[in-house]
C-alpha cells in the first residue's frame, strides 16, 4: 500500500505546487504562532489578575461599607452590632466568588483563623503563608497542597485579611486553551488551504489533463476524437490546439481514406479486366523467374489450379524447351512478341503467341507475360 501511494505521488504536478505552498504555510504558521500567542497569553493573565484584585478589593470595600455604617450609627463599640455586621460582611464576601469565574474567597483573622470561605473546608485548618498588613501583588502560594494564585487586602479595624485565589490549574486553563486555538487555527487553516488546493487542482487541472492524455492515446490507436472542455484558460487553449490538430488529422485521414478507396476501386477495375479477358496473363518475378500471379484465362489454358501454378518457375509451363531464352527478355526492350509453346498440365503442348512487357511495381521489377492460343489458327 505504501509503495502504491509513493507511485501515485511520484512525478505529479501537484507535488511541485503543494510542497512550496506547504513550506511557505509552515513558515507563516510558525511566525503567526510566535507573534499571536504571547500577547493573547499576556491579555488572559492580566484579565485573571485583574479579577483576583477586583475580588479582594470588593471584599475590602464591603468591610469598609459596614464599618462606615457602624460609625454613622455610632455603634462601633456595640458588640452585638459588630458581630452582626461582621457576619453580614462575611456572607457578602463569600458571594463574590459566584460572580467571578473560578475565583474563591477567604476571610482570615489574625493570620490564623478562617472566618469564612467560599469553599467547604469542613473544619480544616489549612496552613497559610504569613500575610503582611496592607495590599499584595499576585503571588503563587500553596493552599491545601494545591498551587494557587493569590491576592489579599488587609482591613485593620477588624484585623481581617480578605483573600481571593484561583488554582494554578484554573489559572492556566484559558492560557492553554488559547494556545491550542492558535495552534489548531493556524495549522488548521493551512491544512484546509492545502486540501482546497488539492481539490481545485484535481478538478481544474488533473481531470482535464487526463482527458487530453486519453485523447492522445486514442490518436496513437487511430481514434481521432476531440476533447470537450469549455474553458478559456491555459488548459482551454491547450484543448483548442489539440482539437485543431484532430481536425487536421481527420481531414488528412479523410483524404487518405478517399485515396485508398480510389485505389481499391482501381484495383477492382483492373482485376475485373484481368479476369474477363480471354488472353492468358502471367506476372513473373524478374529476378527469380517465378510466377507470382495468374489470371483465369491462363489458368484455363494451363489446366492446373492457381495455387499450384504460383511459385513455380515460368519454364515449367511456358517454353519448357527454351529455359535460357523464354520468356525472359532484356528489360531494356519494351516488348518481346514471339511464337512459343505452352506445356499444359496434361502434358499437351500447344502453340501460343506471347507478349512479354517489363514493369515495375512498388519499386520491384516484374515481367508481364500475356499469351493467346494459336491452335485453331494453326489448323
Amino acid at each position: 500500500m505504501k509503495k502504491g501511494r509513493l507511485q501515485f505521488l511520484q512525478n505529479r504536478i501537484i507535488l511541485s505546487i503543494l510542497l512550496p505552498v506547504l513550506g511557505a504555510g509552515l513558515i507563516i504558521s510558525a511566525l503567526s504562532v510566535s507573534y499571536l500567542t504571547p500577547p493573547l497569553v499576556s491579555f488572559i493573565q492580566d484579565r485573571t489578575d485583574a479579577e483576583l484584585k477586583l475580588a479582594s478589593n470588593s471584599g475590602l470595600t464591603i468591610c469598609e461599607n459596614h464599618l462606615n455604617y457602624l460609625l454613622d450609627l455610632r455603634l462601633e463599640d456595640d458588640t452585638e452590632m459588630n458581630a452582626a455586621l461582621k457576619n453580614e460582611a462575611i456572607k457578602e464576601i463569600k458571594e463574590i466568588s459566584k460572580q467571578l469565574h473560578k475565583i474563591n474567597m477567604l476571610i482570615i483573622e489574625d493570620n490564623l483563623t478562617v472566618l469564612g470561605s467560599s469553599l467547604d473546608l469542613k473544619n480544616e485548618k489549612p496552613a497559610f503563608p504569613k500575610f503582611s498588613k496592607g495590599k499584595s501583588e499576585i503571588t503563587s502560594q500553596e493552599f491545601k497542597h494545591t498551587p494557587v494564585r493569590m491576592n489579599y487586602q488587609y482591613f485593620p479595624f477588624w484585623n481581617w485579611h480578605v483573600v481571593s485565589f484561583i488554582s494554578e490549574k484554573d489559572y492556566m486553563s484559558p492560557i492553554l486553551l488559547v494556545k491550542k486555538i492558535v495552534y489548531l487555527g493556524t495549522f488548521g487553516v493551512l491544512v484546509l488551504i492545502m486540501f482546497t488546493l488539492f481539490l481545485a487542482f484535481n478538478f481544474f487541472v488533473n481531470l482535464p489533463l487526463k482527458k487530453i492524455i486519453r485523447a492522445t492515446e486514442g490518436v496513437a490507436e487511430g481514434k481521432f476524437s476531440k476533447v470537450d472542455i469549455g474553458r478559456k484558460d491555459e488548459i482551454g487553449q491547450l484543448v483548442l490546439s489539440f482539437n485543431s490538430m484532430i481536425e487536421n488529422l481527420n481531414e488528412k485521414n479523410a483524404e487518405v481514406t478517399n485515396l485508398i478507396r480510389a485505389l481499391k476501386k482501381s484495383d477492382e477495375r483492373q482485376k475485373t479486366i484481368m479476369d474477363s479477358v480471354q488472353t492468358g496473363i502471367v506476372t513473373i518475378d524478374a529476378e527469380t523467374h517465378t510466377i507470382v500471379d495468374v489470371n483465369p484465362a491462363a489458368i484455363k489454358m494451363i489446366g492446373d489450379p492457381k495455387e499450384k501454378i504460383i511459385g513455380h518457375v515460368c519454364h515449367k509451363y511456358i517454353c519448357p524447351a527454351e529455359k535460357g531464352k523464354c520468356p525472359i527478355t532484356d528489360l531494356g526492350q519494351k516488348v518481346d512478341v514471339s511464337e512459343r509453346l505452352l506445356l499444359k498440365a496434361n502434358g499437351e503442348k500447344i502453340p501460343i503467341l506471347k507478349n512479354v512487357v517489363p514493369i515495375v511495381l512498388g519499386g520491384k521489377e516484374y515481367l508481364l507475360d500475356s499469351f493467346v492460343d494459336l491452335t485453331e489458327k494453326k489448323k
